[in-house]
């Protein structure tokens, strides 16, 4: 929504050379590609693999962009439902594990979730998932990561090197890795939780903790855009009529599953 894409070919006589260029949409947009720009460097300095490599950044009349070397999806690979949550788990697990720094109070997450309900307040009331969090909240420190912020499908391409990553637009660093909790249903999350815990270190958190923050997490994104739409636009008084269903029902089915599961135990 904010930023227009495009494939660039430069013809050589040997080889061509194929780049991804991404540019904000007005100088108002610019800001989720600076985001984008400064997270990709810090993950180079990490020397973090299978991600896009920046060729050129910058401002054209206010309006940032970036180029990235073109991925090239191996054509070798067709990868089942099941084959592409494998992968991106993995993907997830060598990714957390090269940006761990420190580590996270669980009561800050608690916080974190608290200031995204201060924004849905007048239009949905998250008072029950808060409470979720805060009776599963964990004793011990949780490790802080980079949070790549949009792991849907389309974001992962399985190159000839392996899967890469990519656009960070919604990434942040010291954050949970909670990521993988949303990935599988709410109903299966307890069954899953060996599996989504790709750290292999997070067996005496609750799986619905991280579940119910990363779901929070979302909603507050897609808050945070509609808010800047509406600024932007000047819409006035018409983001209540845009709030993303789809997160809050699963933000709902995470809630009834977890008093399903606290019933039986």
């Amino acid at each position: 929504m904010a930023s227009e894409h495009a494939v660039v070919i430069l013809e050589q006589p040997k080889n061509n050379k194929k780049f991804f260029v991404k540019i904000a949409r007005t100088c108002e947009d610019s800001g989720r590609i600076l985001r984008e720009i400064n997270v990709l460097r810090k993950l180079r300095e990490l020397k973090v693999d299978n991600i896009p490599e920046i060729v050129l950044s910058g401002k054209i009349q206010g309006r940032a962009y970036l180029v990235e070397n073109y991925i090239d999806q191996s054509k070798n690979r067709r990868l089942t439902e099941t084959n592409m949550l494998s992968y991106i788990l993995d993907w997830l697990g060598k990714f957390y594990s090269q940006t761990k720094q420190g580590t996270i109070d669980p009561k800050q997450i608690v916080h974190r979730a608290e200031e995204v309900a201060k924004l849905a307040n007048g239009f949905v009331d998250l008072t029950d998932s808060l409470y979720i969090l805060e009776k599963s909240v964990p004793n011990i420190p949780i490790p802080a990561v980079c949070r790549h912020g949009d792991i849907a499908d389309i974001n992962f391409v399985f190159s000839n090197q392996g899967m890469v990553g990519i656009d960070f637009g919604f990434s942040r660093f010291n954050e949970p890795p909670s990521e993988p909790h949303a990935l599988v249903c709410a109903n299966k999350l307890m069954a899953a939780a060996k599996s989504v815990d790709v750290l292999s270190e997070l067996n005496e958190i609750n799986p619905f903790f991280f579940a119910i923050y990363e779901n929070i997490t979302r909603l507050g994104e897609e808050l945070e855009m509609l808010n800047e739409l509406e600024k932007n636009l000047s819409v006035i008084n018409r983001i209540r009529y845009f709030v993303p269903q789809v997160q809050l029902s699963k933000i709902e089915h995470l809630r009834m599953c977890y008093q399903v599961q606290s019933t039986k135990t």
